[in-house]
């Protein structure tokens, strides 16, 4: 994997606080709409209890495959991101 550039290095520190919040607060609704965002951060793994799951627009490619251990998750939303088969 590639080193993250200073920007996306920037998102990610982003998604993270986002992410540690709703953690803190368990949350059922998690909403990561931040452009540029290039892969799913993994400590979203950790938030099993989450039912909606927004990342629409993040510029994502890829989902791994750790999404289907989120047995709670009712909406999972992936719109407007080039994800390749």
């Amino acid at each position: 994997m590639n080193p993250l550039t200073p920007e996306e290095a920037r998102l990610h520190a982003e998604a993270e606080s986002i992410i540690a919040k709703c953690k803190l607060e368990k949350a059922s609704n998690l909403g990561l709409e931040i452009r540029g965002l290039k892969q799913v951060p993994t400590s979203i793994r950790e938030l099993t209890w989450l039912k909606m799951l927004h990342l629409r627009n993040c510029n994502l490619e890829t989902l791994p495959d750790w999404l289907g251990e989120l047995r709670e998750l009712e909406e999972l939303d992936l719109q407007l991101n080039p994800i390749k088969e």
